[in-house]
C-alpha cells in the first residue's frame, strides 16, 4: 500500500510544487480504489490507518489518515 501511495503522489503534477497536495490526492485515490473493491471483500470489518512522512529541502511533510500520530524525536 505504501508503494502505491508513493507512486501515485510522485506521478502527480502537484508533487513538484506541493507535495502535501500530491499526498492528499494520492490517498483520496487509494480510498476510491478501495471502495471500488470493498463490496467483494468477505470481511465487513475493514479499516485503515496511513501515516506518510516526506522530507524535501529541510521541510517535513506529514499526511495521516485514521488515528495515527507522527512524532519527531531527536537525541540530545
Amino acid at each position: 500500500m505504501l508503494r502505491y501511495i508513493l507512486r501515485l503522489a510522485a506521478e502527480s503534477e502537484l508533487f513538484a510544487t506541493s507535495p502535501m497536495d500530491a499526498f492528499v490526492e494520492a490517498i483520496a485515490q487509494l480510498d476510491r480504489d478501495f471502495l471500488a473493491i470493498a463490496p467483494s471483500l468477505k470481511k465487513s470489518y475493514c479499516g485503515s490507518t496511513v501515516l506518510t512522512v516526506y522530507i524535501r529541502d529541510g521541510i517535513i511533510y506529514t499526511c495521516t489518515v485514521g488515528d495515527s500520530r507522527c512524532m519527531l524525536c531527536r537525541s540530545s
